[in-house]
Order: C-alpha cells, then sequence, then structure tokens
C-alpha cells in the first residue's frame, strides 16, 4: 500500500490528503506526457479519490497504460477503467 506523507513546519511527518480536482489535474497531467495516446480520446473524473476512465482507444495496451499511469498518481485511492478499443481487428488480436 503507498502512503503519502508531508512534513509540517515543525518537521513532524504526516499523512497527505489530495483534494479531487488536484487529483484530476495530476492525472491530466501524466495522461499528456503519453505520446502514443491522444488526450482527448479519454475523459477523466474522480471523486472521493476513485478515478473513473472512458473513452475508446486504438489497442489494448493502450487501455492498459492509461490505468497503469493514473493508478501511480498521488492520491489515488482506486480505478475504473472503462477505456473500450475502436477497431474490431484490435478486439480480435487482444483474444
Amino acid at each position: 500500500m503507498k502512503r503519502n506523507v508531508a512534513f509540517n513546519e515543525e518537521g513532524a511527518a504526516g499523512p497527505v490528503s489530495f483534494s479531487d480536482s488536484e487529483i484530476a489535474a495530476a492525472a491530466v497531467d501524466a495522461i499528456q506526457w503519453l505520446t502514443t495516446i491522444p488526450p482527448e480520446t479519454v475523459k477523466l473524473t474522480v471523486q472521493n479519490g476513485w478515478v473513473t476512465l472512458e473513452g475508446a482507444v486504438d489497442w489494448w495496451h493502450q487501455r492498459d497504460t492509461l490505468g497503469d499511469i493514473v493508478r501511480h498518481v498521488p492520491g489515488v485511492k482506486g480505478l475504473s477503467n472503462f477505456i473500450t478499443l475502436k477497431s474490431e481487428f484490435a478486439q480480435e488480436t487482444a483474444a
């Protein structure tokens, strides 16, 4: 289990919590670094730290990559990956 820790002004460590908007901004930023997946193909929502991905991509590895990238954003508690595949050919080769 990953844990986010920060130090306050006195140097004491404590857990860090992130707002949904902070998580969403960080996740969008992480997705924009992916050069093989256009960011406009993905819809991202965050509720209570739980990220939901929706949209369509060409290949399964793109879907998996999106999930892996977002899952490691600080503050993410869980992920629902509803990304689908655009083409039938890609769906057939994934099986």
